[in-house]
């Protein structure tokens, strides 16, 4: 936590509509829907003309 965190006011201002806290699941995803990769993931390391349409092609 940072001096001056925004953190746990957001967090005291959750806590007055939840019922309560849980545990966190130990394992993420389920058979339907599994987990994603690792972080950081493929989408972080791609490089931005990567991602770009081509020129002269449609998109």
């Amino acid at each position: 936590e940072a001096p001056g965190s925004w953190w746990p006011r957001w967090s005291a201002w959750l806590g007055q509509f939840a019922d309560g806290r849980v545990a966190a699941r130990g394992r993420l995803g389920s058979q339907k829907y599994p987990p994603g990769e690792p972080a950081p993931g493929r989408y972080v390391k791609a490089k931005a003309e990567e991602n770009q349409p081509r020129k002269g092609s449609k998109s």
